[in-house]
């Protein structure tokens, strides 16, 4: 066989043309959908425009809502208004809230339902008119005359030229201070009422310290017209009065006390008196029916010296007066010291008898500074 001659190729027809086909295609896939994504991400300076873009964007729209937002709230402030069981409505905002609350001086240490903490700072303004007696404003009216007792505002009234306010300054919630000016305590929650409903008599009254306005256990401020910045250092509601006495045992008998020995000022009967009741009374136990008692048993002493009883019938009138027993009618003759006002008082626990008749309010408003965080 020579050279020119081709070997007869003896393989299948098919593996023939597979081979033939092989060597003369090649597949070649292209991804084209995203190739202009795909050519961003790979250029790194394109890619840091595009991120620089969109927070210049972020930045433009977060200023624009933030300016809107002040803008909104400078027109229209959010305040958060709430309002308790007792009528005090609070205004909340960031920076302080605002309480405002309508007192009635009829009551004595009326709740406001406020709470407040230890290291709150207030302030505390109050407007409004209250009259101490409203059966003297009735007969006054009635009369057509001049008030005797004129109406007080939140500051109080100072009467210095009357001889039986010298008397009673002593006896009032905080001594010295003027009558009907508007004071205030922090009672524990829960802990204002006894279980009769009353005001518990630990928070009655108590005896001033001008240097911390502590009124022996519990503490007493003076508010009047105005307080600012003031600290508070126990948890607890606020309650509210009018600067006025409160018919207490303990504080009927120093009253009758100072009277006798006023009235008496001339003669040593009266400081003798109180010495021998005084030595008599003296090892009994101080609990509140002792001292009901107590008084009882003074008013009977006193009404049996006639020259003591004398002497009270003569000047009582016109100083310091406690007046007749509300359960006598009128014209019944009775025995002035044995059976006065002060001798229903004193029976019936009957302490806020000179709170009863009042009449009036003051608008209070209490501002709390917001704790800084």
């Amino acid at each position: 066989m020579t050279p020119d001659e081709k070997t007869p190729d003896t393989r299948p027809k098919q593996t023939q043309r597979r081979k033939e086909h092989s060597s003369q295609e090649k597949l070649t896939i292209e991804i084209t959908r995203y190739k202009p994504l795909i050519d961003i991400i790979s250029d790194t300076r394109r890619m840091a425009r595009v991120a620089l873009l969109i927070t210049l964007i972020a930045c433009l729209v977060f200023t624009g809502l933030l300016i809107i937002t002040l803008a909104v709230k400078r027109i229209y402030p959010y305040n958060d208004i709430q309002t308790n069981a007792l009528g005090a409505m609070t205004i909340r905002d960031e920076n302080k809230d605002v309480t405002y609350w309508l007192f009635n001086t009829a009551e004595l240490w009326a709740c406001s339902g406020i709470a407040v903490q230890k290291g709150d700072i207030l302030t505390i303004r109050a407007s409004g008119l209250s009259h101490t007696s409203l059966h003297h404003l009735y007969d006054d009216a009635k009369a057509n005359c001049k008030l005797k007792d004129p109406w007080s505002g939140t500051q109080g009234i100072v009467k210095k030229d009357s001889k039986r306010d010298q008397l009673r300054a002593q006896w009032r919630i905080i001594p010295g201070q003027p009558q009907d000016a508007l004071i205030m305590q922090v009672i524990p929650d829960g802990q204002s009422k006894n279980d009769k409903g009353l005001i518990d008599s630990r928070y009655l009254t108590g005896h001033q310290d001008p240097k911390d306005d502590k009124q022996g256990g519990n503490r007493l401020y003076f508010i009047g017209k105005e307080r600012t910045d003031l600290h508070i250092n126990e948890d607890g509601i606020l309650h509210f009065a009018v600067n006025d006495i409160v018919l207490t045992p303990e504080v009927i008998y120093g009253m009758t006390k100072d009277n006798l020995l006023h009235i008496t000022k001339d003669s040593i009967q009266g400081e003798k008196f109180i010495e021998d009741f005084e030595r008599n009374m003296k090892g009994k136990p101080l609990v509140r029916d002792t001292l009901v008692e107590r008084n009882k048993r003074f008013f009977s002493e006193l009404g049996k010296d006639k020259f003591l009883a004398d002497q009270y019938d003569a000047l009582n009138k016109n100083n310091y007066k406690f007046g007749p027993h509300p359960d006598k009618h009128e014209g019944t003759p009775i025995n002035t010291i044995s059976q006065n006002e002060m001798t229903l008082y004193n029976e019936k626990g009957y302490y806020s008898a000179w709170y009863d008749d009042n009449i009036g309010s003051f608008l209070i408003v209490i501002e709390r500074k917001k704790k800084q965080s």
